[in-house]
């Protein structure tokens, strides 16, 4: 028991002690604290900068001197020497290009579809800036109430300008929604299918305004033609006649394309009848005929005996001993 007393009077700390361990847990927390200080900083680097390390000059000098650098075309680059300086000795392995931004912009390219890539110019540029700065603002109201224009049918102010600008039509938007069968919107495929008008009526912008739209299937095709239905409808009116004269003319072409299918349907079946005629016809030809002969006779002229085949009726005419 007396060991044991005398042991763990050895092991007391003493005030010094005490402070020296201390000052060492200060110090390592503070190291720590830098640490993961650094770590956050370094993250934060790698995500917003992406770091290229040049190669030596032996390995630039091996690439001909003609070639661009293509670094330097396509990227806006800054250079930082990372505290390498010449009178350190600095090596250019050691010096880093920070890389900011890319300077083309995918959506400025136009592609060719031949394997080239096309820049836009600026006078491109400029127009697509001009078109997007140009918005509709609503049209100023005029004070005297008699000279703005007003709705065909109810006589509102709020009219909707995109039919007036390009069909010179007077109408509010709750009327054109309402009387659909009056103010609704057709196709030029339309036009000509229902109302029988042509390609050259259609272009001619005295007899029918149009609003010209981009193509909602695909923008590298034509850009789609819309027209107001009471329109069309008074301009076909007046060239079939009346109403009944559009619908007669309509009815009369119908009958012409059915019989046209007819008159097709009719060919192609009697060309396939002599087609399986002549094949009939040819395969009974190729057949090797044999004679299945009746009774023989005797002719009462000749006295010969005579027989006669069943299925051609050919007469053979022999002697019997």
């Amino acid at each position: 028991m007396s060991q044991n007393k005398d042991s763990s009077k050895d092991f007391v700390l003493t005030e010094e002690d005490r402070e020296f361990m201390l000052k060492n847990r200060k110090a390592a927390r503070e190291k720590l604290k830098l640490k993961l200080q650094n770590k956050k900083k370094q993250k934060k680097n790698d995500n917003e900068e992406i770091i290229i390390i040049d190669d030596n000059e032996s390995t630039q000098n091996k690439e001909s001197d003609n070639q661009p650098n293509l670094i330097k075309d396509i990227v806006n680059s800054v250079i930082i020497d990372n505290d390498v300086t010449e009178a350190n000795g600095g090596n250019k392995k050691n010096r880093k290009r920070k890389i900011k931004y890319c300077d083309y912009n995918l959506s400025e390219i136009v592609d060719t579809k031949g394997g080239f890539l096309i820049e836009k110019t600026e006078e491109e540029y400029n127009k697509e800036k001009e078109k997007e700065k140009k918005i509709k603002q609503p049209r100023p109201i005029n004070l005297e109430l008699d000279k703005n224009p007003k709705c065909q049918e109810c006589d509102s102010l709020d009219i909707d300008y995109d039919y007036f600008d390009n069909f010179n039509v007077s109408v509010c938007r709750n009327c054109r929604t309402k009387m659909t069968e009056k103010y609704s919107l057709l196709t030029k495929t339309e036009c000509k299918e229902d109302y029988l008008l042509t390609d050259s009526e259609l272009r001619d912008r005295e007899l029918l305004p149009c609003w010209e739209r981009p193509n909602p299937h695909k923008s590298s095709w034509n850009n789609m033609m819309l027209f107001v239905r009471y329109q069309v409808e008074e301009y076909a009116f007046k060239k079939w006649g009346s109403e009944q004269g559009l619908d007669d003319e309509f009815d009369r072409r119908e009958a012409e394309k059915r019989q046209r299918k007819e008159k097709k349907f009719n060919a192609k079946l009697k060309e396939l009848r002599r087609n399986t005629r002549t094949s009939l016809w040819l395969k009974d030809k190729k057949k090797t005929h044999v004679h299945e002969f009746g009774e023989t006779a005797i002719d009462d002229k000749t006295g010969e005996s005579v027989r006669r085949c069943k299925t051609c009726g050919f007469l053979e005419e022999f002697e019997e001993f």
